[in-house]
């Protein structure tokens, strides 16, 4: 059972899935996700590092929930950008690699954006360095990492 079949048939993650082969209508319904799930998960990220930041003025040493972040956030993210690009390499017969790569490029134009805004604007003055160390980093990670996940399941076979 992967991850998007359920015992009641259609899941709720099933109909946000490659529905062509067509690499750019792909990533672009992916960018479409990416952006939603930007915005969701920076708004969890920075609820969390604020909450650890505050409870840190106070006195008590509390590290940053990058691990919390890691666990329930972006690794559920890739096993989906997996499953994201196995079923957009179902869709294509040949399963070619670089389709998959540019489905994962094109999906993650928000994330590249949102780098070159943070960069541009100077951000980091608007932060604490420690949240702005972490937050970016895993900006970063996640940024390389994403299309590599959606290459990779593109020519998976099983």
């Amino acid at each position: 059972m992967n991850l998007v079949e359920g015992k009641g048939g259609m899941n709720l993650l099933e109909r946000f899935l490659p529905k062509t082969d067509n690499f750019f209508i792909e990533g672009m319904r992916l960018a479409l996700l990416d952006f939603v799930f930007l915005t969701a998960s920076g708004l969890i990220v920075f609820v969390l590092f604020s909450l650890a930041g505050l409870i840190r003025r106070i006195g008590i040493p509390v590290p940053f929930p990058v691990w919390l972040v890691s666990l329930f956030l972006v690794i559920p993210y890739y096993v989906f950008l997996f499953e994201y690009g196995k079923t957009y390499g179902s869709k294509n017969n040949r399963r070619q690699l670089y389709r998959g790569f540019m489905v994962g490029i094109l999906g993650h134009l928000p994330n590249f954006i949102l780098i070159f805004i943070l960069i541009q604007g100077q951000m980091f003055r608007y932060f604490n360095p420690q949240v702005w160390k972490a937050v970016f980093t895993m900006l970063g990670m996640v940024s390389i990492v994403a299309p590599i996940m959606v290459a990779l399941g593109s020519v998976d076979n099983k």
